[in-house]
């Protein structure tokens, strides 16, 4: 299992993905005009998935849950991505 570390640079990584998020879905119309998407609900999806992931990388749950889902799938194994 990953050790739980709360880091400056995963706060800050995860704060500016979500503030793209955000920024996706408070502007989302001009943007997709601009860059000729032509469906606004994709954008808006987009968004919402930017500011999840930022919500998960700002105390660094991310690389947990990833190593909880192996884990679960692959059984027990003691893989350390760290090393």
């Amino acid at each position: 299992m990953v050790e739980y570390e709360l880091s400056w640079f995963w706060i800050v990584t995860g704060s500016i993905i979500f503030l793209m998020g955000a920024f996706m879905l408070g502007f989302y119309k001009p943007i997709a005009d601009n860059m000729g998407i032509a469906s606004y609900s994709r954008l808006r999806m987009w968004g919402l998935i930017f500011c999840g992931v930022g919500l998960l990388l700002i105390p660094n749950l991310l690389p947990w849950l990833i190593d909880s889902l192996f884990a679960f799938l692959l059984g027990r194994l003691n893989v350390n991505f760290n090393a």
